[in-house]
């Protein structure tokens, strides 16, 4: 399974430019590095922490400051609230509630990859042979006797 690098790209496909770029200005303190990428560095990293609990992954192996492919969707679901919640000390996102729902999706995601539920990379494949596939028993088709 590829392993790939969140970018600022990723998450502008969960917020609108404009929008970031006013978290961006709103969180940026005088001779402050970026936020958004010191927030990419701090998530990417809580993520890898979580899949490293899992002993079928071999960090070793993957690049630092990269996560697997299918954590992208938990990746933007923990970013975006921490982006906002950062300047303001709080979510923006209405009444519906749909951003702290999918955070909450995402870290059950990161459980179940700790807990080695979800395969995040690749298992490779048994050395003892599974158990024997039964072969299936037709019997042979009657028809009642319709009086003919």
């Amino acid at each position: 399974m590829a392993w790939i690098t969140p970018t600022e790209e990723h998450i502008l496909t969960r917020v609108a430019g404009p929008e970031l770029d006013a978290f961006r200005s709103a969180a940026l303190g005088t001779d402050q590095p970026d936020p958004v990428a010191s927030q990419i560095t701090i998530v990417v990293d809580f993520m890898r922490g979580y899949i490293a609990r899992c002993p079928n992954v071999d960090m070793t192996t993957k690049e630092a400051g990269t996560i697997p492919a299918s954590g992208l969707h938990a990746f933007l679901d923990i970013i975006v609230p921490t982006i906002q919640g950062r300047p303001a000390g709080a979510v923006i996102e209405g009444t519906n509630g749909i951003r702290l729902d999918a955070r909450s999706d995402a870290m059950k995601w990161l459980r179940d990859c700790a807990n080695c539920l979800i395969a995040v990379d690749e298992v490779p494949p048994p050395t003892a042979p599974g158990a024997p596939i039964p072969k299936p028993r037709i019997k042979k088709r009657t028809r009642p006797n319709c009086g003919i």
